[in-house]
């Protein structure tokens, strides 16, 4: 029986998730990486989609689970052992705002961590490679400020395509 369960579990967690989040008119998706990138950079060359819930330091707030999706689209050679990556990220409609995506780029650093920052209310987003390179694990923080308490949300993406 737990077998059965397992198999069923890896194969719902196996499909794509639909993306339900605005995207730019004309996006297309990534072409293949650069051969050249190191194979865990060039894993993170793709159409990633999921949600995230929104956290405060002191706990839950509210019941936040925002559609999330990050195209990377390419990634090249930076500065100081570093790769450069240009990516739109899109966000979903969530009781704190409305949906919406930016063009941007972020750095992958030697750790392979994906670092955009800072956005226009000073959050940012790190992105971590599961082990499996099929999973995106993302994290949002917002320093507090003009009274607010910090904000972190975290969030799980999949690996999909674009319809």
């Amino acid at each position: 029986m737990v077998a059965s369960c397992t198999a069923l579990l890896l194969t719902s967690c196996a499909s794509q998730p639909p993306i339900k989040t605005p995207l730019p008119y004309g996006i297309t998706n990534p072409s293949p990486p650069e051969p050249n990138l190191p194979a865990p950079v060039a894993a993170l060359v793709g159409v990633w989609a999921g949600t995230w819930g929104t956290y405060r330091t002191t706990g839950f707030m509210g019941s936040s689970n925002a559609d999330l999706t990050l195209i990377i689209d390419r990634v090249f050679p930076g500065a100081s052992d570093s790769f450069v990556a240009v990516l739109t990220y899109s966000w979903g409609e969530s009781w704190a705002r409305k949906g919406g995506y930016v063009r941007t780029i972020g750095v992958i650093g030697q750790d392979g961590v994906l670092r955009l920052e800072p956005f226009s209310d000073g959050g940012t987003i790190t992105a971590m490679l599961s082990e499996n390179q099929q999973v995106l694990h993302t994290e949002y923080q917002v320093v507090g400020g003009g009274g607010s308490l910090p904000i972190r949300s975290r969030g799980t993406l999949w690996r999909t395509k674009l319809p």
